[in-house]
């Protein structure tokens, strides 16, 4: 049986197929990194298919929400991610590809895919959109100051009084050696 992600070619009409609809549950979070989970708010594919002779055009979106702690500071935080999905899927023995009557310009092709039977699955390029978005170690901000690695406060709300090099610091006897050379 069919799926979300399974298109019959020669079921494709002239005009193009429109879908529209909510990503099977569990799917977001199987193609989500360790630094990520599913918010748990809607998640749904916009997309619109269409056939030029043996190739297929997929253009689309696929919206949902990922929450997510920052890698810095360990605040708790959400994404909305809406993700322009774009991808051509060409036959397996094609010698070459004729783009003329495609229209690639807005955001240029993410990705091409060979196919070989008459059914294509457009999950391929749904999930590599997903993970190329993510970040492996996400943060609040590029300006975050993280925590503290003594006292362990965080940075961008809190000040503290021990400094980046204590006495304790492995480089504090770097900075000492420093000094002194620089008064020499």
């Amino acid at each position: 049986m069919p799926g979300l992600f399974d298109i019959h070619i020669d079921e494709i009409p002239q005009a193009g197929l429109e879908l529209d609809s909510p990503l099977p549950e569990g799917w977001l979070a199987s193609h989500l990194g360790p630094a990520y989970r599913p918010s748990g708010k809607a998640e749904s594919l916009q997309a619109h298919v269409r056939r030029e002779g043996d190739n297929v055009l997929v253009t689309g979106t696929l919206k949902a929400s990922v929450e997510f702690e920052c890698s810095r500071c360990a605040d708790s935080l959400s994404r909305e991610l809406e993700l322009a999905v774009k991808a051509l899927f060409i036959p397996e023995d094609a010698a070459h590809i004729h783009l003329e009557n495609l229209d690639l310009s807005s955001d240029g092709l993410e990705g091409m895919y060979e196919y070989t039977s008459r059914t294509i699955s457009i999950e391929p390029p749904l999930a590599e959109v997903v993970v190329f978005a993510l970040e492996d170690y996400p943060l609040c901000s590029q300006e975050c100051a993280g925590l503290c690695p003594t006292c362990g406060r965080n940075l961008n709300t809190e000040k503290c009084d021990c400094g980046a090099t204590g006495k304790d610091s492995p480089f504090a006897a770097l900075a000492q050696l420093k000094n002194k050379l620089a008064r020499k």
